[in-house]
């Protein structure tokens, strides 16, 4: 078994310098690099936005109570684990891939089969 990672450069773009701003204030931590800024409140919520509009790119789907946490980290036996990630949904967001289906939509949004 090949448990080592071929020293490629995977990137399809040249790595830019870019300043990286970190601030905090009494409730959430900010990390702000380029045109996105990321927070972390104090319950541990991850959001990620446009710096500029505020426009939500990604947010954790917490529920403000510990026992519905977005993320999930369980051993799936040996050295394999199972991670889970739940993300808000935009209403205008379009979801596309994940393999084929028989129901013959490309959006697979809402979609339960």
């Amino acid at each position: 078994m090949n448990t080592t990672m071929p020293d490629l450069d995977w990137s399809l773009l040249e790595p830019q310098e870019t300043e990286c701003q970190i601030w905090m204030d009494e409730d959430k931590a900010y990390l702000q690099n380029g045109t996105v800024t990321a927070s972390i409140d104090n319950l541990g919520n991850i959001c990620i936005y446009k710096t500029l509009t505020k426009a939500i790119l990604v947010q954790e789907n917490y529920l403000d109570n510990i026992s519905a946490c977005p993320r999930y980290y369980t051993s799936a036996g040996g050295d394999l684990f199972r991670t889970e990630l739940k993300l808000r949904a935009h209403e205008d967001e379009k979801i596309y891939g994940l393999g084929q289906h028989r129901h013959g939509l490309l959006n697979q949004k809402r979609v339960y089969s």
